[in-house]
């Protein structure tokens, strides 16, 4: 954060407390005195600015509340506006006559309240300088910040892309025009490191498909990433969500007849009873196929 303070010789007094917040969160600002008897423009007055100023921040007092102070904050609230900047009133036991057409161009804090708006104003700032980093290099290393090539990294297994695809702001949770996400689309490609750091970042790990209707845990389990189904299952995963022809993962499993996922599936509550939509259960489908062992699992 890099301000500039606005203030006049009447409120010393809130000027020392702000610049001791200022100095306290290791912010940089400069001072810009308002003198009423200036003869000076206000553009010659006080600009430039540097240019890497995020901030401009007025502090107005009982004394120092008259109209060349107001027209000095009406001029750079609008100069805010036009260079991005944030434009902040301190009230210091007095509140600016703004006029309301005015009152939406800056941020007012009271004096005992400015501590909690810097902490909250550093730290948003830290993020905005770190989604503007991670979508500098994602540029740099010649990836476009889209949404398709965020699920292409994400299916292709590139963990340092799709970390910093999320760094940039990327929705953990966002789907394809098909209607997966991003987090399906990570399993379907079988990367766990990809997967896990989805699921740090917030995706929903029951999110079901658009296309096939199956959950992350029923894509695992449908691609043989047994792996990954445990992996998921560790971390929350529903075992027992039917998809779109109403099988679930231990259905689904138990059709291909792999004992090993539906030993994995069953020591997480998954249900061989639940049928599918031609009525046919996990525990209907290891009689139908006469698999002993899975019918001593379903049946103990």
């Amino acid at each position: 954060m890099k301000a500039v303070v606005f203030y006049t010789s009447e409120c010393e007094a809130s000027l020392d407390a702000v610049c001791n917040e200022l100095d306290g969160a290791s912010c940089l600002y400069s001072l810009k005195e308002i003198y009423s008897d200036s003869e000076k423009t206000i553009q010659e007055q006080f600009l430039p600015f540097p240019d890497d100023t995020t901030h401009l921040i007025f502090i107005f007092s009982e004394d120092s509340c008259g109209l060349e102070h107001l027209c000095v904050f009406i001029f750079f609230s609008g100069y805010c506006l036009g260079r991005n900047l944030r434009a902040v009133v301190i009230n210091a036991g007095v509140q600016l006559p703004v006029p309301d057409r005015f009152k939406s161009a800056a941020t007012f804090v009271e004096a005992g309240e400015f501590s909690s708006f810097l902490r909250t104003e550093t730290e948003r700032l830290k993020k905005e300088e770190g989604v503007s980093a991670a979508r500098a290099r994602l540029l740099a290393m010649g990836v476009s910040c889209f949404a398709e090539n965020f699920f292409k990294c994400a299916e292709d297994g590139n963990a340092g892309e799709t970390a910093l695809f999320l760094q940039a702001g990327f929705d953990a949770n966002l789907k394809d025009m098909r209607g997966n996400s991003v987090l399906t689309l990570a399993v379907r490609g079988g990367s766990k490191e990809v997967v896990g750091m989805l699921l740090n970042a917030g995706a929903d790990i029951n999110a079901v498909s658009g296309d096939r209707g199956y959950s992350p845990l029923m894509d695992a389990v449908h691609t043989k990433r047994t792996d990954l189904a445990a992996f998921l299952l560790e971390n929350g995963a529903d075992p027992n969500i039917r998809g779109r022809d109403s099988q679930t993962a231990v259905c689904i499993a138990a059709g291909r007849g792999d004992v090993d996922t539906c030993r994995l599936l069953m020591d997480y509550k998954a249900d061989p009873s639940i049928p599918d939509a031609l009525g046919m259960s996990a525990a209907g489908y290891a009689k139908l196929f006469h698999n002993d062992e899975l019918c001593r699992l379903f049946n103990p």
